[in-house]
């Protein structure tokens, strides 16, 4: 009966980096192998989660951050948690040295957009950290819900007052959350329609 008030927590490593160079591009064995594999385990947890109820929570992962072939698969791992719009923490990553000094070139790689709160159903998140900085949500909205929708949107990737662009449909508005600046709300207005396919665009200027 509690099915749907649990949380199903789990990890993921690919073994095949522990052998692989800690500098470079990421070799061809550890794409084929690393990537196939989280692929299937995430797949498998949606399909599980489908099935039984409740929710998910990568609550262990992270590669060697200082390495171009940790820091690929970290992507991979985020790109495919905003695919199934799964929640994540990081393990073992410091992000402070030894002299107390925030180390952003690492810092960098896990910080990045996510919707914090949907106010509909989600149909899609994807942040394009390679190319274009920009990210796209796309999501049904649901107008019973009197709560506003909130993304974090760190100022380290747009800066404030004039460092991004956001473009909305279905009437939306939206503005920066009063107690954290890294958070924007966005509300409907009498131009809203329920049920309708809402898109946040948002990028860099």
């Amino acid at each position: 009966m509690y099915a749907n008030l649990s949380v199903l927590s789990y990890y993921w490593y690919c073994t095949v980096l522990s052998v692989s160079p800690s500098s470079g591009n990421t070799p061809i064995r550890t794409r084929v192998s690393c990537n196939p594999q989280g692929d299937f385990i995430f797949q498998t947890v949606h399909n599980d989660i489908q099935k039984t109820g409740g929710s998910s929570f990568l609550t262990e992962f992270e590669f060697d951050p200082t390495s171009d072939s940790g820091a690929q698969q970290n992507y991979f791992v985020m790109n495919k948690c905003d695919q199934y719009f799964q929640s994540w923490t990081v393990w073992g990553a410091s992000f402070i040295d030894s002299s107390g000094n925030i180390l952003y070139n690492i810092l960098s790689q896990f910080n990045r957009p996510y919707a914090y709160a949907i106010a509909g159903t989600p149909h899609l998140m994807f942040y394009d950290r390679n190319h274009t900085r920009c990210f796209t949500l796309k999501y049904i909205i649901d107008l019973t819900i009197n709560c506003p929708f909130e993304m974090y949107l760190p100022e380290m990737i747009y800066p404030r007052p004039n460092g991004y662009n956001i473009t909305l449909t279905c009437g939306l508005e939206s503005t920066v959350n009063l107690d954290d600046s890294n958070l924007i709300d966005i509300y409907s207005t009498n131009l809203t329609s329920n049920g309708c396919m809402r898109i946040v665009n948002i990028c860099r200027c």
